[in-house]
């Protein structure tokens, strides 16, 4: 495990960006706000492949690649939800190395306001926050945390993000890895993925059954 870059995400927002960025929608029916499986590659998610990297819908699914070192990726549905949602995703690694940093945002109200709660394949994990700009800078405590619940390599993970008024949460496989409380939340935004390599580029995820509800 390489501790330096989890201990400067805010060194990640100077690099290069993908995101989507369109007009947000409000949505939902009261319990379940938001469901994508990836079958249909028009609901709405940004579609970016390049010699950077790639937020795009494959083979069912939705695939984010980090071609480059200390990058960082995100991509929304282009929704706007309540302050108090629940996010739940299936997240696979089908490549690159392991200290990298993967996860689901809440409250994306655009590129420099929003939380990630982030988990890595080498069994880390933690909860960041931009605003006004600034950072990303760990919120849940000093660094990614190492969690025994957290599938190392290439593996599958489930991961829900529980963002409740100024408390947020992550579980990985049903066990709570990430906590923290922040007096000054943000409310409402998007939900969305988010990818960050760190010095060895390559990491490749691919996402499945995104879904946001009411808590």
């Amino acid at each position: 495990m390489i501790s330096s870059p989890r201990l400067l995400f805010i060194t990640l927002l100077s690099v290069a960006l993908l995101y989507a960025c369109s007009p947000p929608l409000i949505i939902g029916d009261g319990t379940t706000y938001f469901h994508d499986d990836f079958s249909n590659t028009t609901s709405g998610w940004d579609q970016t492949s390049g010699k950077d990297g790639a937020t795009e819908y494959t083979d069912g699914q939705y695939r984010m690649y980090a071609a480059l070192p200390n990058y960082l990726l995100w991509a929304n549905p282009q929704k706007l939800f309540p302050a108090d949602v629940i996010v739940d995703v299936i997240a696979s690694k089908r490549a690159g190395p392991d200290n990298n940093a993967f996860g689901i945002l809440c409250r994306y109200q655009d590129a420099g306001n929003y939380y990630a709660l982030v988990m890595s394949s080498d069994g880390h994990a933690g909860i960041a926050k931009v605003q006004g700009g600034q950072g990303p800078m760990m919120i849940s405590g000093s660094q990614m945390e190492p969690k025994s619940a957290i599938q190392k390599g290439n593996a599958i993970n489930l991961l829900r993000a529980e963002c409740v008024g100024k408390n947020l949460k992550l579980f990985v496989n049903d066990s709570l890895v990430a906590a923290t409380t922040d007096d000054t939340f943000l409310v409402n935004g998007d939900a969305g993925l988010w990818l960050g390599s760190y010095e060895d580029p390559g990491t490749e995820i691919f996402f499945d059954d995104f879904l946001v509800r009411r808590p």
